[in-house]
């Protein structure tokens, strides 16, 4: 059995040479824009290019980030950015936003889609849906336990990456609101602030990751790639990481130790509480003054990829004849170049000999060859000149480096995407719909045509006389075969639609023959994205809490669209069992909501734009969501929207600034 590829973050210049050189299978980076990690160094075209180059020439994969969430306006450019990324030799695009892998099908067929963990796709169904997107491979959420990765290495239709090494969001992947609700700067949209690292009561700061003991057992060693996390850390933590993990694939001697590997970075050391379903407090921790590496520290770390790693295994053939130009032709990984150089002069002492030949030709210092075969043909009584032979062998390499860096051309396909006008929006008031964490909530006399949605695990015959709808789990992981038999249920009571915040929940819906409804989570904010779920057979979209205005008018309306206009915004999904609310350093409280395994944090004040529904966007729906909220609130809440009252306490407008 093949072992995992051994993938590696590159911040920077700096970092990619430092996971070239420590043994790196295949590297991750960003260019200027659409990227996840907006204050790591990114790469500009040309630095793209000089990258692309590196790895190549190495025999290195190299995979580029365009795994934000992307507005309409947005597109053209992260277009532009992935044919840049093509350019550069690029062997795979990782995407966030379902909207440009649909682009990307048309626009650019050859090039391959790695899913992003900001997907946050937990099933193998679910990883079904991606692959009709197009996609290639999926990036498992670091949530993942044991089991359940084994599990979907057996089921999954698509190649699985798995995280091994570095930070740990305590919010699942493309499930936080925190850093945008709280400071304006969105995580999905790659600038986030990181306000879970700040003190919360309890702690929200998890310890770093680290498998390094696990990589080389099942069911690690069974996925195509390990990846570690760390765009934004320095290059000598990828030289730790990577050297570590390197030798632990490899069975053979590390050059740091696992001392050594926490000091050049960790939080209160490591955890492998997600894999071993020890989701306690024990993963919590921050920086600590023992956790700072050390100057010397750092410098031995720098020592492992200052120098060239000679990493080419090249052949050599050399033919020196009397009379004719000394000839030589190497060969590596397939691809080979032939090189002449000077006509050797005869000479009766002193004459070449082959040990002097195959010494010259083997001084590959300071290069990425190492030499392998060396095939010499060699005529009597000839001399040529040190210089030479070593100009031939120079010559020869800087002509199979090239060849060696040479990139298929992939052309782009289809029409550049157009920007079009504000789309059909409805002129009618929006329906509304009433989204309710329990039915005990629900108030009496509820507006005529209003639609009602309840957990998918509420008892079928409430579900039947109340008329309601269903809601899935954001959360599912291991526990997707009990929701789907909550949802077969749900429509035998009746129910027909089921709403959603992952392609997890889009798939259980249509196996139990519900119509998907995309919720909030699946952070839809542009026309290409809401086709791609009408594509899989979505029936309806609750657009992303980050979309603006502008953008919720230029949605196209081939199905229902609409936003949510009240209730406590989900800022985090957490697979940990949390109390009932977080308090910030401020003393401010974040209710948690808790669904299975998963705990959902809120928003410590409600959405409410019930006075400004004459200046919202046209849309076909508008949901109201009920959390924390008693019955007599809810009540209060719905008569305040359909009378446009503004609110009595503390409240945030979210999306409409």
């Amino acid at each position: 059995m093949s072992k995992p590829e051994l993938l590696a973050p590159a911040g920077s210049p700096e970092a990619l040479l430092a996971a070239l050189r420590c043994g790196a299978d295949a590297v991750y980076l960003g260019g200027e824009a659409c990227n996840a990690r907006s204050t790591a160094h990114n790469f500009s075209r040309d630095a793209l290019l000089q990258a692309g180059r590196a790895c190549k020439v190495r025999g290195v994969k190299l995979y580029v980030t365009l795994n934000t969430m992307l507005t309409d306006g947005e597109l053209p450019q992260a277009l532009s950015l992935a044919e840049d990324a093509v350019a550069a030799g690029a062997d795979a695009l990782i995407v966030q936003d379902l909207g440009l892998m649909q682009l990307l099908r048309t626009h650019l067929p050859q090039v391959k889609i790695h899913a992003s963990t900001q997907c946050s796709v937990q099933t193998a169904r679910g990883m079904d849906l991606l692959q009709r997107l197009g996609c290639s491979r999926v990036v498992v959420p670091r949530e993942c336990t044991r089991d359940e990765l084994a599990a979907l290495v057996q089921t999954a239709s698509i190649e699985l990456e798995a995280f091994v090494h570095g930070a740990l969001c305590v919010s699942v992947s493309g499930q936080c609101l925190m850093s945008a609700a709280l400071g304006g700067r969105s995580g999905n949209r790659g600038n986030c602030a990181q306000p879970c690292r700040l003190p919360f009561t309890p702690s929200m700061s998890l310890k770093d990751l680290s498998l390094l003991r696990e990589v080389s057992k099942a069911p690690l060693n069974q996925v195509a790639s390990l990846k570690i996390e760390g765009r934004q850390k320095r290059p000598e933590y990828v030289a730790a990481a990577v050297s570590v993990l390197r030798s632990k694939l490899d069975g053979t001697p590390s050059p740091v130790s696992e001392d050594e590997l926490r000091q050049t970075f960790s939080r209160s050391g490591f955890t492998q509480g997600y894999y071993h379903t020890k989701r306690d407090r024990e993963m919590f921790g921050a920086r600590q003054k023992e956790d700072l590496a050390s100057a010397e520290l750092l410098r031995g770390m720098r020592r492992l990829y200052e120098k060239e790693v000679a990493c080419v295994p090249v052949d050599m053939l050399v033919t020196c004849a009397a009379g004719q130009p000394i000839r030589l032709t190497v060969t590596a990984r397939g691809h080979s170049v032939t090189v002449q150089g000077e006509v050797p002069a005869a000479s009766e002492q002193g004459a070449l000999d082959e040990a002097t030949l195959r010494q010259q030709l083997t001084k590959l210092g300071g290069t990425v060859f190492a030499a392998r075969e060396i095939s010499v043909a060699l005529g009597e009584g000839l001399w040529l000149p040190v210089r030479a032979i070593n100009a031939l062998r120079r010559a020869a390499l800087g002509e199979l480096e090239d060849a060696l860096a040479q990139i298929e051309p992939r052309r782009a396909g289809g029409t550049p995407y157009q920007i079009c006008a504000d789309g059909t929006a409805a002129s009618r008031a929006p329906m509304l719909w009433l989204r309710f964490n329990t039915h005990a909530q629900m108030p009496a006399g509820l507006p005529a045509g209003a639609r009602i949605f309840l957990p998918c695990e509420t008892a079928p015959d409430v579900l039947r006389q109340l008329g309601a709808q269903v809601s899935v789990p954001a959360g599912v992981f291991g526990a997707h075969e009990a929701v789907l038999q909550q949802l077969h249920a749900a429509k035998a009571a009746g129910a027909q639609q089921a709403m959603a915040h992952t392609l997890d929940g889009v798939a259980l819906a249509l196996a139990a023959g519900l119509t998907p409804i995309a919720g909030e989570g699946m952070n839809l904010c542009n026309r290409a994205s809401l086709a791609a779920v009408i594509e899989l057979g979505v029936g309806g979209a609750v657009v992303s809490n980050e979309i603006t205005p502008s953008g919720l008018r230029n949605l196209q309306r081939e199905i229902p669209v609409g936003a949510m206009v009240y209730g406590r915004q989900r800022l985090m999904l957490v697979r940990q069992q949390q109390p009932a609310e977080l308090v910030d350093r401020k003393g401010i409280k974040f209710p948690v909501c808790m669904r299975g395994d998963c705990a959902e944090v809120v928003n410590s004040r409600p959405l409410w734009l019930a006075d400004m529904r004459e200046k919202l966007p046209a849309m076909d729906f508008a949901v109201m969501s009920f959390t924390t909220e008693s019955r007599e609130e809810c009540a209060h809440a719905i008569a305040a929207w359909a009378r446009g009252e503004a609110c009595g306490g503390e409240f945030t407008r979210g999306w409409f600034k």
